[in-house]
C-alpha cells in the first residue's frame, strides 16, 4: 500500500489506514496501478472523505483485500453499471480498467456500499 500512496503529492488531509501489516502477496506493478486508481477515485469523487482503509482477510486458498473509504458513495443508478466502460463521473474508464486488470490475474473486484473488495 505504501507505493500507490507515495505517488500522490496531495492526499487532501485524507488519513490512510493500512491494516495489511504482516501480509505478503506476490504481485507485479498492476496491483500498484489498481490501488492508485482506487485512491484517485476516492480523492476525486469522495467529496467529504476523511479516511481510506485497506485490510486483508485471509481465506482458505486466497486472500481478500478490502479497500474502503468514508466518502459520499456512488448513486444507485451508477452502481448498477459501475464497472462498465464509459460509466462514471470522469472518463468512465477508471473502475472499468480496475476490473479488467483484476480479471487478467484471475482476481475479482466487487463494490459493496463504500467498499471495494479485491479477491486475490
Amino acid at each position: 500500500m505504501t507505493m500507490p500512496v507515495s505517488l500522490f503529492t496531495d492526499l487532501k488531509n485524507v488519513k490512510i489506514v493500512n491494516e495489511c501489516s504482516g501480509s505478503s502477496m506476490l504481485a507485479d506493478s498492476t496491483l500498484t496501478t489498481i490501488f492508485y486508481n482506487l485512491i484517485d477515485n476516492s480523492l476525486k469523487y469522495g467529496q467529504k472523505i476523511t479516511q481510506i482503509r485497506v485490510c486483508s482477510e485471509p481465506q482458505q486458498k486466497s486472500s481478500k483485500i478490502v479497500y474502503e473509504d468514508d466518502g459520499v458513495g456512488i448513486d444507485a443508478e451508477t452502481k448498477k453499471q459501475l464497472f462498465t466502460k464509459g460509466i462514471g463521473k470522469g472518463t468512465g474508464y477508471g473502475l472499468y480498467l480496475i476490473k479488467r486488470a483484476c480479471e487478467i490475474y484471475g482476481w475479482t473486484v466487487q463494490k459493496q456500499v463504500n467498499l471495494a473488495r479485491v479477491h486475490v
